[in-house]
Formats: structure tokens, C-alpha cells, sequence
């Protein structure tokens, strides 16, 4: 029998999914790692065959295994202390190359390249009213209270963190204005899950944003139109196309 704090963090894993959000088992485990609550594939499994059993989650077999929370199961994530959502400007950023950066330097040179970017970014995100939620090796998950200039925090963020040759580390961006599920100083729900899949998604030194996101307070006046495109695209575990605008931090 799985124990109910593990249950829990199934189920703030799953938070903010639901049929037409799904999640696949290889995205629950990358969430409850990046929460340092690792699982191994055989039981996250049966704690989700525990909480379909429980009626607190959907298992959809076919063609695949993927998993979404039901109402109940979201009403018990509530009732374990997360609280209401609360409104953030979410980033997602990584450093493009890190794994041949490793390779050709070591893990400690590595190590001191992620502390670095770490430690900046937390400098930078408190002073702009935010905070670095965690560290993803390569990347940071970042919350700012709208409506910060993300592209200034970016652009200063990228000016701190150089390569060889001095030039700013080229970075991958996600971002979305969300209401995430605060909890133990984490964050969970589908709109961690979206940023997290537009960063995989992002070009060197690009951003990408949902559209309505961009319209509310993207469009900083030094932007400069010929970096900015716009698009509709079909996102994996999304029913419906989304609308993203992608913009070039180099233009």
C-alpha cells in the first residue's frame, strides 16, 4: 500500500489536468523529480491505480497510458494544504547546449555553470517581486507577479551568464500568465505543464508565449517587431490548437 503523502504527490502532479489535458507516465516522473519527490515507473503506476480505484484520477489506456485528476481528485490536493491558486508570470528557461558543454568540461564545471545561473536568476527574480522556484540542472522554473517586463528580466538575466568568448549563454524560454497550485514552495498544474512544453519547444535565444499572455503584457515597447511571429500550433496533451507568438531575445 502506497502511503498518503505519496498519493499526495500524485496528485499535485496531475493538478490542473484533466480529459482533454492529459499526462503521459514519462511526464508525471519529470514533474515529481523536478519536485525532488522522485518515483520509479513500476510504482507511480500502482499509486495511480490506487487513485483511479479511489475515483481521485482517469488512467486512458488506449493507444497509450496517460492520466488526468478528476474533480474529487483535485478537491483532495485542495484539502492537503496547497491552497487556491494564485496568479504568476511562469517562466521556464534552459541553457541550450548544456549536455555538450558537459561532456567537453566535467560535471563540476557544469555544476558551477548551473549554480551560477542559479544564483543570478534568484538575484534578479527577488528583485522584480519574483523568485526562482527550483533548479533544473540546466534551467530554472521562475514565478514574477504581473505585470513584469519579462524581456527585461530575460535580457539582464542573459547578460550575467557568458560563454568562452564573453557573448550571452543562449537560452530556451517558456512563459505563460498562470494560476499555478502553490505548495512547499513548489508550484503544479497545467499551466507549469504548458510553459515547461513551450520551453522544449523554443529556438536559442528564444521565447515562446502564449499569444494571450503576450497581449496582456508581452509587447514591451523595445521589442522589436521583426522579432516577433506568431502561430497556431497542436501541442501534445492539449485537445485544442494553441496560439503562441515566439520572439527572437537577439532582434
Amino acid at each position: 500500500m502506497v502511503n498518503n503523502s505519496r498519493l499526495t504527490d500524485v496528485l499535485l502532479a496531475l493538478s490542473g489536468t484533466d480529459d482533454s489535458n492529459r499526462l503521459s507516465g514519462s511526464e508525471v516522473l519529470k514533474i515529481l523529480e523536478e519536485a525532488r519527490r522522485p518515483f520509479n515507473a513500476s510504482t507511480l503506476l500502482s499509486t495511480l491505480l490506487q487513485l483511479e480505484s479511489a475515483g481521485f484520477a482517469k488512467i486512458q489506456r488506449i493507444p497509450t497510458y496517460e492520466f488526468n485528476i478528476t474533480q474529487e481528485g483535485q478537491r483532495r490536493a485542495y484539502e492537503s494544504g496547497v491552497g487556491k491558486p494564485i496568479s504568476y508570470l511562469i517562466l521556464m528557461l534552459d541553457l541550450a547546449g548544456f549536455t555538450t558543454f558537459t561532456s567537453e568540461n566535467g560535471d563540476k564545471a557544469a555544476r558551477d555553470l548551473s549554480d551560477s545561473f542559479f544564483l543570478k536568476g534568484s538575484k534578479l527574480a527577488k528583485a522584480n517581486g519574483g523568485r526562482v522556484i527550483k533548479s533544473l540542472g540546466d534551467g530554472l522554473l521562475v514565478v514574477l507577479p504581473p505585470p513584469t517586463k519579462a524581456f527585461d528580466f530575460l535580457n539582464n538575466l542573459r547578460k550575467t551568464v557568458t560563454n568562452s568568448m564573453g557573448d550571452p549563454w543562449p537560452i530556451h524560454v517558456g512563459c505563460h500568465l498562470g494560476t499555478p497550485l502553490e505548495f512547499k514552495n513548489d508550484i503544479y498544474g497545467q499551466d507549469v505543464n504548458l510553459v515547461s512544453r513551450l520551453c522544449s519547444m523554443a529556438r536559442d535565444d528564444e521565447v515562446i508565449l502564449t499569444t494571450s499572455t503576450y497581449r496582456s503584457f508581452g509587447s514591451e515597447s523595445h521589442i522589436s517587431k521583426n522579432s516577433i511571429l506568431s502561430e497556431t500550433v497542436k501541442i501534445r496533451g492539449l485537445s485544442e490548437p494553441l496560439e503562441i507568438t515566439r520572439v527572437d531575445l537577439n532582434e
